[in-house]
């Protein structure tokens, strides 16, 4: 049953906003409180000390709209919304609220990949031209596995104009006409250099190995197996119910989105929100276009602990740091952030830095405990309170055993 809210309940939240705090319970305890899919009793403490560093950081950040969710040992044990999806309708988020999750979606496509290849119908050290005939030959062979690991030596965004684009590509094929023709950065192998745009040239891969649309692909085998309902691609003219809106500070922005126009002069010192500018990213799905919930992020990243969508030797691959060919290890697999936390722990994650937004999934494979957190402003520092939750979460599971 989903959450009543009241406009009281709302303007309270919105009133705490505006003042730079968020009351400690958030407009979701009012409304019948966090998700309760699987009893938290056991989870209790680490709820409330990770709850009380949401709500510091919603104070400190002045964060217009945060969902956080945690899974231990496959269950999402705690899922919450804090603050406001909308400012100007006073809509509060909620555990179903959708946020954009960003380049999130290179980990999506990589298991899309990952399937193929378990199905014989991908090579992983084919040269892409072995799918994708017409992308145009750069001097050197570029294999699928240099591009899922950002060592193809494609180019990423070079400045905020290719970020923020109003250009409207029908196909994903077409929207490589943004890149295709430019020169390789690097010998492809040689050097790490994340890429946006080799993972929209994978997504197209998986188009033409398997006749399907990329995300007709995605909905039949990965997100739908997978349970991940409220996730789904972010076109420009789609209707998405319980979207929370993009926001901005002008502070954050870049001298260069002053000078192309992308930002306000005017409101350049200002730390005040406005409204994030608009940009089309229905051609960038495979590298960053997906919107939904932390509960659906949480799921995708559960299921991959342990063999069931994909193969044990496959999520191995995923999940182990790929090398350049002087051997020099990049801290990326395919998909995935390779590393350890301060305490030595293995962890696997993955940011997310679209236009209005910022999310960020961490995972924790030993402990098997998975913390996404999204919020709808550009730019948000996730990063630290992600493992700050984690922390919470980890530390319970350890004492649990």
């Amino acid at each position: 049953m989903r959450p009543r809210l009241t406009s009281r309940m709302v303007a309270a939240a919105l009133a705490g906003w505006l003042a730079g705090w968020v009351d400690p319970a958030g407009v979701m305890a009012q409304a019948g409180g966090p998700y309760h899919g699987v009893p938290p009793k056991s989870h209790g403490e680490a709820i409330a000390r990770a709850r009380k560093l949401v709500e510091q950081y919603m104070g400190e950040e002045r964060m217009p709209g945060l969902q956080v969710s945690v899974a231990a040992g496959g269950a999402i044990v705690w899922s919450e919304g804090f603050g406001l999806a909308d400012l100007e309708q006073m809509v509060a988020v909620t555990p179903i609220t959708k946020f954009q999750s960003g380049s999130i979606g290179k980990s999506h496509t990589a298991v899309g990949l990952a399937l193929l290849h378990e199905q014989g119908k991908l090579d992983w050290d084919a040269p892409v031209q072995k799918y994708v005939p017409y992308f145009p030959d750069k001097g050197h062979p570029i294999t699928i596995r240099q591009l899922a690991g950002h060592l193809s030596g494609i180019r990423h965004y070079r400045s905020y104009r290719d970020f923020i684009t109003y250009t409207r590509y029908p196909t994903y094929r077409d929207g490589l006409d943004e890149f295709k023709d430019d020169p390789l950065l690097f010998e492809p192998g040689t050097r790490y250099s994340y890429s946006s745009y080799g993972y929209n040239l994978l997504g197209v891969v998986i188009e033409e190995i398997t006749g399907q649309e990329y995300m007709s692909f995605m909905r039949q085998h990965v997100l739908g197996p997978l349970g991940m309902r409220d996730t789904d691609a972010m076109y420009w003219n789609s209707i998405i119910p319980y979207r929370a809106r993009l926001y901005e500070r002008p502070s954050m922005a870049t001298p260069n989105s002053y000078k192309v126009g992308f930002a306000d002069p005017r409101l350049k010192n200002t730390e005040e929100l406005i409204n994030a500018p608009y940009t089309d990213i229905s051609h960038k799905t495979p590298s960053g276009g997906f919107v939904g919930t932390t509960d659906d992020l949480v799921r995708f990243a559960s299921a991959l602990l342990q063999p069931g969508i994909l193969k044990a030797e496959t999520l191995k691959l995923l999940f182990t740091s790929q090398r350049t060919k002087s051997g020099q290890e990049t801290g990326y697999g395919m998909g995935w952030n390779i590393g350890k936390d301060d305490e030595g722990r293995r962890i696997y994650s993955h940011g997310g830095g679209p236009v209005g937004a910022t999310a960020h999934l961490l995972v924790y494979p030993d402990e098997k405990v998975v913390v996404a957190v999204m919020v709808n402003l550009t730019s948000a520092p996730l990063d630290d309170l992600s493992k700050s939750i984690g922390e919470a979460f980890v530390t319970r599971t350890a004492e649990a055993r």
